[in-house]
């Protein structure tokens, strides 16, 4: 990106002395830490500049490329029941739910568009807790899953197929009390948007009965 930073210095420096023959404002944003907090160092000068037109520095091959898909971050998580590691069947290991729930989202079907192409959904992270486990069995995972979005796609629409895999999965058994106090909690999707994305507003989805599996929640950034 330092490349095209500097050309894009350059570029700006060139139309200095015919600038009176601009229609607006050129601005240069050369944000940071893309990768660790995407969107929100950007989304500061979006905010400020409000403009009407975006050229991105990316790598094409020195071809002009139109277009490119969201992003969202879709979390989940599982909640098992903690044992110590020497006695497992006495607990419920959340970390290997979630591995038989990525299993199956990993076979799910993608939307597709001609001019983008392929929608992705690919897992980026994962933690079981308690960490470091210690012989302990965890009795939470959370994993994060990288969406890439097409034009027209909607939170709901994202996370949907995930909930069907999730209302599919069996409900453990376990004793009375327990479920009783974890379907108090009631577990609940959220679906929140990335600091500087869409814009969206925050808003929650709730249902009750899969308190001992888990929840998903979407996070999205700034088209």
């Amino acid at each position: 990106m330092k490349g095209s930073a500097a050309a894009m210095v350059y570029a700006a420096a060139s139309l200095i002395p015919d600038k009176s023959r601009l229609a607006g404002t050129i601005h240069i944003s050369t944000t940071v830490v893309e990768e660790i907090i995407e969107g929100v160092a950007l989304g500061a000068v979006m905010a400020r500049v409000l403009p009407d037109w975006v050229v991105i520095g990316e790598s094409t091959d020195l071809n002009l490329n139109r277009g490119q898909r969201g992003r969202g971050e879709v979390e989940l998580i599982t909640v098992g029941r903690p044992a110590h590691s020497s006695n497992p069947q006495v607990g419920v290991n959340a970390a290997k739910k979630m591995f038989r729930l990525l299993a199956e989202i990993e076979k799910l079907p993608l939307p597709q568009s001609e001019f983008l192409g392929s929608a992705i959904l690919e897992l980026t992270d994962i933690m079981s807790l308690p960490y470091p486990g210690a012989s302990v069995i965890p009795d939470r995972c959370k994993a994060t899953l990288d969406r890439r979005l097409l034009v027209g796609e909607t939170e709901e629409g994202v996370l949907a197929p995930i909930r069907v895999l999730i209302d599919r999965r069996p409900v453990l058994v376990l004793h009375a009390r327990e479920l009783q106090r974890r379907d108090r909690r009631r577990a609940h999707h959220r679906v929140r948007p990335v600091p500087g994305g869409s814009g969206a507003r925050d808003r929650r989805v709730h249902r009750g009965g899969a308190a001992d599996l888990g929840s998903a929640r979407l996070r999205r950034d700034r088209p």
